[in-house]
C-alpha cells in the first residue's frame, strides 16, 4: 500500500471528526479520549495485490 499522509486540519476539524468518530463508535471513547491518540488521513495512492503466492500485480488509483 502506498499513499498520502495528511495531518493538518481546518481548526476545529479534528475535534468535530474525534466527536462524530465517538458518536458512532462508542466504544471507542476511551481510545480517541487519550492524550496520545491522533486524528490523521491516510489518501491511498497504490496497492500491491497478489494472485495466489507467485502473481503480484499493482494497482492504482485513477
Amino acid at each position: 500500500m502506498a499513499g498520502r499522509f495528511y495531518n493538518d486540519f481546518a481548526p476545529g476539524k479534528k475535534e468535530n471528526i474525534r466527536r462524530l468518530l465517538i458518536e458512532k463508535h462508542p466504544y471507542l471513547s476511551e481510545f480517541c479520549s487519550d492524550r496520545d491518540a491522533e486524528i490523521i488521513a491516510v489518501k491511498i495512492t497504490a496497492l500491491q495485490l497478489l494472485d495466489g503466492i507467485t502473481d503480484v500485480y499493482f494497482e492504482t488509483a485513477a
